[in-house]
């Protein structure tokens, strides 16, 4: 996966934006402080050891969540997740600049759930500041910091009231309060150069259309599933698993709304899947004495939880369905191809090439 990441060329959407930018340091201004100064630490060794020295620190920050979050024996599923969903793994590598975001506030929830340093809150704030100081939509991430705060576990009234959120944000649409947010964003994002990009993404949520978060049948089954489970399970993991639960409980809600674009701040949210998965399969085992619906149901969950990764990248890879983000992935180009393909695929949802 580092490997990918290292020697990738003008296989992802916004490769373009990085790499051509990389030496035109009067155009560094578009981006956060943080990440300006790494481009001008690495302007003498180039764009490509630059690249390859952030996918070092970003695989490096999932191995110790993973080392830390997830039983062994069930790594496997993380990582067939990871690597074969377009949602995570190739997604991930267009945007190279929210992922180190992200994977920088993973540092957050290590420090907060695992770490037993006498000073781990102030290394979670700072990672905080690294954080949003590399992509603004790492304020997402401020979500994180009640996690210390939470001591309890949901009882089963909890567990309906939590199912009857999770029905409503399905039909819950974020454009009816899109001036409120925007305002909002506002506050927050503008820089020097008017450069309000989620302003824009919520404003866009009219023309984005509720339609764009309709999900194929897998998807949904998946959704759901994974959604009830880790409310049945909650109260039979650790409380940093609970906590993990949690956080992918928030994210599965929010996929159902934020739609277009401004779906990237669940990207702080939904990555903790990766983790949550293999923890709740982990107290799923089933003996031989076990029911035959903790059977299916286990089985369900590995099943779902695969196959919705892997017909993503089927789409990608074969070209029969593509997205504007994935278009490219058919081909993919390295640093040692001399004519990639330097073209933009514009066009929005997901397209059938013949």
């Amino acid at each position: 996966m580092w490997l990918l990441f290292s020697i990738e060329f003008y296989s992802t959407r916004d490769f373009d934006v990085y790499y051509e930018n990389f030496s035109r340091t009067a155009n560094h201004v578009i981006w956060e402080p943080l990440y300006r100064f790494l481009l001008a630490i690495f302007q003498p060794f180039g764009f490509f050891v630059f690249n390859s020295c952030v996918a070092a620190f970003e695989f490096c920050t999932l191995y110790v969540l993973f080392k830390h979050a997830v039983p062994k024996r069930y790594f496997w599923i993380g990582i067939c997740i990871l690597i074969l969903s377009t949602n995570h793994l190739f997604y991930y590598m267009c945007i190279k600049r929210q992922f180190l975001a992200i994977c920088a506030s993973l540092w957050i929830l290590y420090f907060l759930l695992y770490s037993t340093k006498r000073l781990r809150y102030l290394y979670a704030i700072i990672a905080f500041i690294c954080a949003i100081n590399l992509h603004t939509g790492a304020y997402a991430s401020i979500g994180y910091f009640i996690l210390p705060f939470i001591r309890f576990r949901i009882n089963i009234i909890w567990c309906a009231v939590l199912m009857v959120i999770y029905i409503a944000s399905m039909s819950f649409q974020m454009s009816s309060y899109s001036d409120a947010l925007f305002e909002m964003v506002t506050l927050i994002e503008d820089d020097d150069l008017g450069d309000n990009r989620y302003g824009t993404y919520i404003d866009n949520q009219d023309i984005t259309g509720f339609n764009k978060v309709i999900r194929s049948i897998f998807q949904l089954a998946y959704s759901i599933l994974l959604y009830v489970l880790l409310l049945l399970y909650n109260k039979k993991v650790t409380d940093s698993q609970f906590k993990i639960f949690v956080l992918s409980i928030v994210s599965l809600i929010l996929e159902n709304f934020l739609v277009g674009d401004l779906f990237r701040l669940n990207l702080f949210y939904s990555i903790t899947q990766l983790f949550s998965v293999p923890i709740l399969l982990s107290y799923m085992s089933f003996k031989k004495d076990s029911s035959t619906i903790s059977w299916g149901l286990y089985w369900s969950l590995i099943i779902l939880s695969l196959a919705t990764p892997v017909k993503s990248y089927y789409n990608a890879m074969s070209g029969t369905k593509v997205t504007r983000m994935t278009v490219k992935l058919k081909h993919f180009y390295t640093i040692f191809d001399e004519n990639p393909d330097k073209s933009n695929h514009n066009f929005e949802g997901e397209k059938r090439i013949k």
